[in-house]
């Protein structure tokens, strides 16, 4: 369903993100790629600047919930990233 504009999007990411890590938890070891191609979406929709801010946010705290090893490889590039983005404006 479509959010109306005063739903609040943020909150609805953090629980979209939360269900992405118990779902890697509970059936990870049954489809091994299930992790990597989920942590991949993440990124791809966080590093997008046509989408919402509340989908790149949504990515954002997707990959912090997989813990400091994904925040390392994942979002530390993508901090430098939106450094330069914010610099540029």
């Amino acid at each position: 369903r479509r959010l109306l504009p005063y739903e609040d999007h943020w909150s609805l990411r953090e629980e979209a993100a939360r269900s992405l890590v118990k779902a890697c938890d509970i059936y990870g070891d049954q489809y091994a790629t299930m992790k990597p191609r989920i942590i991949k979406l993440l990124t791809q929709q966080a590093l997008r600047v046509d989408r919402p801010l509340a989908t790149q946010y949504g990515g954002i705290v997707g990959i912090s919930l997989f813990g400091p090893r994904a925040v390392d490889a994942f979002l530390l590039p993508l901090a430098r990233e939106y450094w330069e983005r914010w610099e540029g404006e």
